[in-house]
């Protein structure tokens, strides 16, 4: 009786073994999937709320154009993060927006463009001041202050300049960006131009 107790209880030891070894794991554990989310949204036109078509929307890498009705979508965003998602398009100030993105799910943003102000070639090699137009918003240009963005060099050819006031009161979600600190406590402006 002793020795089919013995053997029992060496197979049951190596048994209880393998098991422990396979519940372990061991070796690699393979490739990481990282996590993904969708950031999805509106472009509308800030005085009138009228979709802006065409407009070409970055975030993380990955780009798109707005559809007909301003719509857009851009998949495979790295999630658990706050996302900087760009606008550009003609006539329009550039839009900048954040998305919280999270794993698996869609971010929804709208982004309210404004009219870009009208258009001032100035001399890149003399100072100059443009204003805003029906704003007491202007810009002071130094002489060779303006740098191609690409070479750093000061720009040697006339340059367009286009100066946008914004109003917050009108439309706060005009405003580009997240207005929040690090601590996530909201910001106040009374105006601003871009």
């Amino acid at each position: 009786m002793a020795s089919r107790f013995t053997r029992w209880l060496a197979a049951s030891g190596v048994f209880l073994c393998a098991v422990v070894l396979s519940a372990c794991g061991g070796g690699d554990p393979g490739p990481v999937t990282p996590q993904l989310g969708t950031i999805s949204g509106m472009a509308l036109a800030s005085a009138d709320s009228v979709p802006v078509a065409g407009a070409r929307v970055s975030a993380a890498g990955m780009n798109t154009t707005t559809a007909a009705d301003g719509s857009f979508q851009l998949q495979d965003i790295p999630a658990d993060a706050r996302v900087i998602v760009t606008l550009t398009a003609a006539d329009y100030a550039d839009g900048l927006l954040v998305a919280d993105v999270q794993p698996n799910q869609t971010a929804r943003v709208t982004a309210r463009l404004v009219r870009a102000g009208a258009a001032t070639v100035v001399d890149a090699a003399s100072s100059a001041t443009v204003s805003a137009p029906n704003s007491l918003g202007a810009v002071d240009l130094a002489a060779n202050s303006l740098v191609d963005a690409d070479s750093g060099a000061a720009a040697s050819v006339p340059v367009t300049v286009r100066v946008t006031p914004i109003d917050p009161a009108a439309d706060p979600q005009s405003m580009p960006g997240g207005y929040a600190t690090s601590a996530n406590e909201a910001i106040e402006s009374f105006g601003m131009a871009v």
